[in-house]
């Protein structure tokens, strides 16, 4: 019998029954709860992936891909890392290279950091020895819906307020034109 579990010592066993019960107790993990685990995506060195990549956690990539790639979490590009394609996430980390569009609330160019093409970020920021070739755009964060709804009747009501003063200065001048 091996143990493998060095904080048990080895113990030879004379009843069948206690080996049993052991091994069923090893041979069933105990399950995870999901809303607890971190989940992470990784595409490791040497690896490379042409097509999407689209989930709910932090994506590492240390490895090629040529396509999309979309996270609900963060994205991060390894020292190794290589992206052709459109990155669209909450957070963005580039230690490797990217070329194409990036989109997300937060990006960071680290000092091996290479970013090729379009970024779209409400917070950009570049380490000394990161390089950015192309066009960075503000983009403001999201605001409540209710408070857009107000916002719109707001709107509307100052244009029918115009409209309204248009209209009566336009009466006006047909009625002064009569007589």
């Amino acid at each position: 019998m091996f143990n493998f579990n060095k904080k048990e010592k080895f113990q030879a066993v004379n009843d069948v029954s206690s080996v049993v019960r052991q091994t069923e107790n090893r041979a069933v993990p105990e399950q995870a709860n999901d809303q607890n685990t971190d989940k992470e995506t990784l595409l490791s060195a040497g690896s490379s992936l042409i097509g999407q990549i689209i989930n709910e956690s932090t994506i590492t990539i240390n490895g090629y891909i040529e396509g999309e790639i979309v996270s609900k979490k963060t994205v991060q590009i390894g020292k190794e890392g290589k992206v052709n394609g459109k990155i669209s996430s909450l957070k963005l980390t580039v230690n490797g290279v990217v070329k194409g569009s990036c989109y997300a609330k937060s990006v960071t160019i680290l000092s091996r950091g290479r970013v090729e093409g379009d970024i779209y970020a409400e917070e950009f920021s570049i380490e000394k020895g990161g390089v950015f070739i192309g066009q960075s755009h503000v983009i403001e964060e999201k605001k409540d819906v209710a408070e857009q709804e107000q916002l719109k009747r707001k709107r509307t009501q100052e244009i029918a307020e115009v409209i309204s003063i248009s209209s009566e200065e336009i009466t006006d001048k047909a009625r002064a034109e009569k007589a």
